[in-house]
Parts: C-alpha cells; sequence; structure tokens
C-alpha cells in the first residue's frame, strides 16, 4: 500500500530480493500502482486503489504500509487475516487505533516492523551517545503539515 516516494524505495530494495515477488499494488492513486506495478511487479500483477478490496482479491504472505500517517486504517484487515506486515513511520496520527492495532498484533502473535530509517543512522546515534552525558539545553524544531503527516522537522 502506497506507490509514492518511500513505496518505491522499499519496491527498489525489494525487487532486488530473489525470494520476493511483488503481486499486488495500491495506492490511492491507482496511476501510481500502475506505474509501480509496470516497474517491480511480475507478470499479472493487479493494481488496487483500495486495499479492502486488494486484500480481498489477492492472496499474500507479507504486505508493505508505504502511506502517510492521515492514510492508515487497512492494518487491521492484514491483522485479522495474520499477513505478517511492515510499516513505514509515523504509524498513525490516532493513538487509539495505534494501540488497537498494537493491541491486535500481539494477541495474534504477528511478525510486524516499524521502519525509521533515522534510528541507524551514524549521525544520530552520536548525538545519542552524545546527549547521554551532556543533555542539550535548547533543541529547536517545526511541523510539516502536522494535521495530515505529523512529521517533525529539526
Amino acid at each position: 500500500m502506497g506507490c509514492g516516494g518511500i513505496g518505491l524505495r522499499h519496491m527498489e530494495e525489494l525487487a532486488k530480493n530473489p525470494y520476493v515477488s511483488l503481486v499486488a499494488f495500491c495506492d490511492l492513486d491507482v496511476n501510481k500502482a500502475k506505474v509501480a506495478a509496470e516497474k517491480f511487479g511480475i507478470r499479472d500483477t493487479s493494481t488496487f486503489s483500495d486495499a479492502e478490496e486488494m486484500f480481498d482479491k489477492i492472496e499474500i504472505d507479507a504486505a508493505y504500509f508505504c502511506v502517510p500517517p492521515y492514510a492508515h486504517g487497512s492494518e487491521m484487515t492484514v491483522i485479522e487475516r495474520g499477513i505478517p506486515f511492515f510499516i513505514e513511520k509515523p504509524v498513525d496520527l490516532d493513538l487509539k487505533r495505534v494501540r488497537r492495532i498494537a493491541s491486535a498484533i500481539e494477541k495474534r502473535g504477528l511478525l510486524t516492523s516499524v521502519g525509521y530509517m533515522n534510528r541507524y543512522r551514524r549521525g544520530v546515534q552520536l548525538a545519542k551517545e552524545t546527549f547521554k552525558d551532556d543533555p542539550p539545553i535548547l533543541v529547536l524544531g517545526g511541523w510539516i503539515r502536522k494535521e495530515m503527516s505529523g512529521g517533525q522537522i529539526s
């Protein structure tokens, strides 16, 4: 789910893995899904603009959610079906929904992962180590379209 910037980046890497077949693509803009399917999909790949429809029609082994935080909501469908999944951060803007999803994942014992590339960046690790013993006094930051993405910048 999600055939925009970060979704395409994940597809580039997944397509290199000989054990992965990209069989279905979903984006609110179905044209983005079609472009991604042409570039990364196997023969007879399906495209959708609705995730629920995709899960009803295509049998998959795992799912990737690479959508903006405001576009989440289909995760419960894959949890109910027992499909392992990867999700890009931020995982959602609705804390109650996040807690329901986390609880359902735990009850199901489902394999999941949240992607956050900055977690492992050298600069982030260096700052974490530096600030451990000498916390910063002032930190500046801002928000980019907070109501839709929750995406902070600093």
